[in-house]
């Protein structure tokens, strides 16, 4: 068994350079603990159980894949880093999280429908209060929700639309950096394209983070 555990971590995809250093300053540019382990475990921030500290240190990161290497190897081969860089353990389980269920409105959604295309959405996030994109999934609605902080929306959201395809739309919401700007919430907003936001409980896969260093080994 443990030869079996040793020839699982050895024939694991890995980078074949791998250049990680601490960021010292807030200017730097650089990739959070918190962004690395979503990539690689392709789950959201609101997914990731760990220490707090996991969306503030930032570190310098330059690697060089394998030639050949697929887009769905990636998130092993972040997870291999991790694990020999920062002793990264960490495993999955299901938790009843406190969400927004994003979902269709009495009356139908209101939206533009799009074209079918593997390619990703074309949004614009222009200071100010708004949104505006085209071909966009209503997965790509939800993550936007979640990423973009001057909507003042308190909980995760996740998508329960159960809409398949594509749409174009606009939101625009009041924000505190934009008095001028736009008079209604972002709940208002939602609701004018036939959609809403509704408070759940609902049970979701989420990682924890077992063990995990601040620093990483020397390169």
């Amino acid at each position: 068994m443990i030869l079996l555990a040793c020839l699982a971590l050895v024939q694991s995809p890995a980078f074949e350079v791998a250049s990680i250093r601490p960021v010292a300053d807030s200017l730097s540019p650089g990739f959070s603990m918190e962004r690395l382990l979503r990539r690689a475990y392709r789950v959201e921030a609101y997914q990731l159980v760990g220490p707090s500290w996991m969306a503030a240190e930032r570190y310098s990161i330059q690697v060089k894949p394998p030639e050949g290497t697929t887009r769905d190897q990636y998130p092993q081969m972040w997870q291999t880093l991790l694990a020999e860089r920062f002793l990264l353990r960490a495993h999955r389980e299901t938790r009843e999280l406190a969400v927004y269920a994003l979902v269709v409105g009495k009356k139908g959604a209101r939206m533009k429908s799009g074209v079918p295309t593997e390619e990703d959405a074309a949004c614009s996030n222009p200071p100010g209060g708004h949104l505006d994109c085209g071909n966009a999934t209503m997965e790509d609605l939800a993550a936007y929700l979640n990423a973009i902080s001057t909507m003042g929306i308190d909980l995760p959201v996740v998508d329960r639309t159960g809409l398949t395809g594509r749409y174009s739309f606009a939101l625009q919401w009041h924000t505190a950096r934009n008095p001028a700007g736009p008079e209604e919430s972002i709940f208002v907003s939602i609701a004018n394209l036939g959609l809403r936001l509704e408070r759940r409980k609902v049970p979701m896969e989420v990682v924890v983070v077992d063990h995990l260093e601040r620093m990483p080994t020397e390169n």
